[in-house]
């Protein structure tokens, strides 16, 4: 796998045109399905707080060949500034209000209670990038706490479009008033014909009131424990879409976009996927390097294969002795 990255990167018009890759909700690492080519590009990545707006670029620490990362908070508003509840846990703080009516069913409630609100600064993509000077995303990544359609929608078509790969965490309920919600999420997506659903993964906690939970065991271990053992109910959705790079004209999409979106899809192991836009671009492009993503792909198909059918085996022998 890493010779073929290696290859793929190896072509001039990824050379000339590295991956644009932008996180919004930026945990301070390299995303990890993002590691394995993080060094071959570009990272623009978005950091709330309240110091004087800048914008700081680092290419020799980072992990990326290059990482722009701005001090503020990203929204779909082009205002300079916007108030910005900070809540007990910095990872629930957002531009939308905490709504008490759904968060506090549930046992983490203490973590939305807003502590301070401020006025913060903020930008929206479609202006980092004309800062940046670039005119594409390849890959996006939203954690936005309650905004993340709305901050995909604040995009141009034209960048939406062309976007391979983008993440959204939407809530299944608006813990946030006037949160973006999965529902609302999968019917703006359904309407991009280009984009389909690969990963739809439910997250939860256990429902109820939060002193009943945190009383449940005086003896620390056993809290621990029984933050395993209850149920969870779904509370969110980590979604992933791909972009299928099949339009109304063939030529809407380059030899770039076809690589990248091979190894997106090689990525996420949709191997179906990965043999269709290879065969697509070596029939597009006659360059062989869509014959190599194919072989790869077959031969991890045959090792997923024999692997499961070793582990299945072992399983029926360890049943008889």
């Amino acid at each position: 796998m890493k010779n073929l990255i290696n290859e793929i990167f190896d072509k001039e018009e990824l050379k000339e045109k590295p991956p644009v890759l932008v996180d919004v909700g930026a945990s301070g690492e390299i995303h990890n399905i993002w590691k394995s080519f993080a060094k071959h590009s570009i990272c623009i990545a978005f950091d709330a707080d309240d110091r004087e707006f800048s914008v700081s670029e680092d290419i020799h620490n980072s992990g990326f060949n290059k990482l722009y990362k701005f001090n503020c908070i990203v929204s779909h508003k082009d205002d300079e500034k916007l108030d910005f509840f900070l809540t007990k846990s910095p990872f629930c703080s957002s531009t939308l209000e905490p709504n008490p009516d759904v968060y506090s069913q549930y046992v983490y409630k203490d973590n939305f209670h807003v502590v301070q609100k401020s006025s913060i600064n903020n930008i929206s993509i479609s202006k980092a990038l004309k800062q940046l000077n670039i005119d594409r995303i390849d890959w996006l990544k939203l954690d936005s706490q309650g905004i993340d359609l709305s901050i995909f929608k604040s995009l141009d078509n034209e960048i939406q479009e062309n976007i391979l790969t983008v993440d959204f965490e939407p809530g299944l309920l608006e813990n946030y008033k006037g949160e973006d919600t999965v529902n609302a999420t999968l019917e703006y997506m359904n309407s991009k014909k280009s984009f389909w659903l690969s990963s739809f993964d439910v997250r939860g906690i256990p429902r109820g009131q939060s002193h009943l939970y945190g009383n449940l065991f005086s003896i620390n271990l056993f809290n621990k424990i029984s933050k395993i053992t209850l149920k969870k109910t779904p509370k969110w959705v980590e979604m992933r879409y791909l972009n299928s790079l099949i339009t109304e004209s063939e030529s809407t999409y380059s030899k770039r976009d076809y690589l990248l979106a091979c190894l997106f899809a090689l990525l996420n192991k949709e191997y179906l996927e990965t043999i269709r836009l290879a065969e697509k671009g070596l029939e597009l492009f006659d360059d062989d390097i869509f014959q190599t993503i194919r072989k790869v792909v077959l031969s991890k198909i045959k090792s997923s294969f024999f692997k499961e059918a070793t582990i299945k085996v072992g399983r029926k022998f360890s049943k008889i002795f």
